[in-house]
């Protein structure tokens, strides 16, 4: 709950400093809004399916993804603070829009990425094959409807 809380403060901030930088609220506050609510419908959606459907481990995946969206304001922030020390605030607010929904989402990645990890013994081994099957050795000429 208390992404959920951090996000939609974000969310208001990012738009009053944006507002505040370009005095108006143009496409890329926009897009910031509208990318943050469609990820997180989309992604809570999904969450729900496949909590309906039994696969708690996706579940928790999509819950974990989702956490990461409600932060994509507040990411947006963090890297605007860190643009401005190299670029002029319009610019570095109009860069930390378009990065922060990838920043945000690669953060997300990442605890399902340990999650994945820690489970890997019990994750089923590949086969690796002796040698490759006939049709992947064959040359072109050889193979069939040549």
């Amino acid at each position: 709950m208390g992404a959920r809380v951090a996000g939609a403060l974000g969310l208001l901030v990012a738009i009053l400093v944006g507002t505040a930088l370009v005095d108006r609220v143009d496409l890329p506050l926009a897009a910031l809004t509208a990318e943050t609510v469609v990820l997180l419908l989309a992604c809570m959606a999904l969450r729900l399916r496949s909590s309906a459907a039994g696969e708690d481990h996706v579940a928790k995946d999509w819950a974990i993804l989702e956490s990461a969206i409600f932060a994509t304001p507040v990411v947006c922030l963090a890297l605007f603070a860190t643009y401005a020390l190299f670029w002029p605030p319009a610019m570095a607010f109009y860069c930390a829009v378009l990065a922060a929904p990838v920043v945000a989402l690669s953060m997300g990645y990442f605890p399902i990425a340990l999650l994945r990890r820690s489970h890997a013994d019990t994750a089923p081994r590949s086969v690796v094959l002796e040698q490759p099957p006939a049709h992947i050795l064959m040359s072109a000429e050889e193979m069939p409807g040549h």
